[in-house]
């Protein structure tokens, strides 16, 4: 199996959706609430968010990377902080410094970030 490249530029989009097909699609113009306006003025229910937004959000946001509440991003930000030290060869680094006390999120992983020493572990 040949290994896979993401695009250089773009969004997630690009991986499903090749330059043709996409050009079928609506073209999003703007956001409100829970809906997407297209180039025609028609509003869209944003029932798939992330994969199509990331290009309006402006220089330096190409990619996104949503998830569904505040646990998931902290433990989506740790996995990406746990990445980038492994990427660029810095694998010793792997402590992470949390406000005592703290809550960051209910999930086990966020909940282990607590800094509460003292609590029962669940």
């Amino acid at each position: 199996m040949g290994e896979f490249n993401y695009p250089s530029i773009g969004g997630t989009q690009d991986v499903f959706f090749d330059r043709r097909s996409s050009s079928l699609l609506p073209r999003i113009v703007a956001g409100q609430g829970t809906h997407l306006i297209d180039e025609y003025g028609r509003r869209l229910l944003d029932a798939c968010s992330g994969p199509f937004l990331a290009s309006l959000a402006g220089p330096g946001f190409e990619r996104a990377h949503l998830t569904s509440g505040g646990s998931e991003a902290v433990e989506m930000a740790l996995k990406f902080l746990r990445a980038h030290a492994v990427a660029t060869g810095q694998s010793q680094r792997s402590h992470v410094i949390s406000l005592v006390p703290g809550y960051h999120g209910a999930t086990l992983q966020t909940i282990g970030l607590n800094g509460d020493v003292s609590a029962p572990f669940l």
